[in-house]
């Protein structure tokens, strides 16, 4: 199908290429930057040439004008990925006063599946922990939500499901920032590599997933709403690599990134020796 594109950041080189790899392939591009002047605007292939607030800068500026643009692009719908997602979509579907459907049935003996050892299980596991809807998504412009993004996996196939289903369009909403720093207070994502914003700019993780378009929370933002009497300090480590205790380095990290990445665990993942109830020997 044809899609209607929107690409930010149109001063760099990489966003320039896509675009012009999208319009070859028959897709309409709007391309976006906080310049007024960019790369971009000198380009006969788009359809349009958009200036947006600075997201760091001007948060809540940058949220209003992404609210008009979806809206612009005349999305159906918002649907949330069970069950952490819903509480995003809830609150995104009446800012934007879009319709909220429950697109996805959820088999709730499937564990989460970011945390699974293997990247051939993860993606196996979501295919068995979510079922789409189709009369939900089929024709429609769907905006799906989730409370995050680590390694892409669920993302990604949710996104590919959506369109296997019918739909028209499919947008993605992480309620987290990007994921980009190991986490070492009890959540088991040790492998930076692994992530799918290693290394990769929002638009690169987008094409990544197969969505339309992709939306992160800033973390300025959700520092704000998530705090009930004033700002409160929380652990952002995952996000911007700050760790409250103060004695977490460099050399401990990579040290952790090498014992407990996907290929150390599937070579530690040896049968183990059976102890009987009852041991003669």
């Amino acid at each position: 199908f044809m899609a209607k594109v929107l690409v930010t950041c149109a001063r760099s080189p990489a966003a320039i290429h896509l675009g012009r790899l999208l319009h070859e392939s028959g897709h309409t591009v709007i391309l976006s930057d906080t310049k007024r002047f960019h790369l971009g605007r000198w380009r006969s292939w788009p359809k349009k040439c958009l200036r947006h607030p600075p997201p760091r800068q001007q948060s809540q500026q940058f949220s209003q004008w992404l609210q008009q643009v979806v809206k612009t692009e005349a999305i159906d719908c918002v649907i949330p990925v069970p069950d952490s997602g819903r509480y995003a979509a809830l609150q995104l579907a009446n800012t934007l006063d879009v319709e909220y459907r429950e697109g996805f049935v959820k088999d709730r003996y499937i564990g989460r599946t970011f945390i699974m050892p293997g990247q051939a299980m993860r993606m196996k596991s979501v295919r068995r922990k979510l079922n789409a809807i189709p009369h939900e998504f089929k024709g429609k412009n769907v905006l799906l939500v989730d409370d995050s993004i680590v390694r892409g996996t669920t993302s990604a196939q949710i996104v590919e499901m959506a369109r296997e289903v019918g739909a028209n369009k499919v947008y993605f909403a992480s309620a987290a920032p990007p994921v980009r720093y190991q986490n070492v207070y009890g959540i088991d994502m040790p492998a930076v590599k692994e992530f799918i914003a290693n290394g990769k700019n929002i638009d690169e993780i987008c094409q990544t997933i197969g969505a339309d378009k992709l939306f992160y929370q800033t973390l300025e933002d959700l520092i704000e709403v998530t705090s009930i009497k004033g700002k409160q300090s929380w652990d952002t480590s995952c996000f911007n690599g700050k760790y409250v205790t103060g004695d977490v380095t460099d050399e401990y990290l990579m040290s952790l990134e090498l014992a407990r990445n996907d290929d150390a665990k599937i070579n530690n993942d040896k049968p183990g020796v059976t102890i009987e109830l009852h041991n003669d020997e």
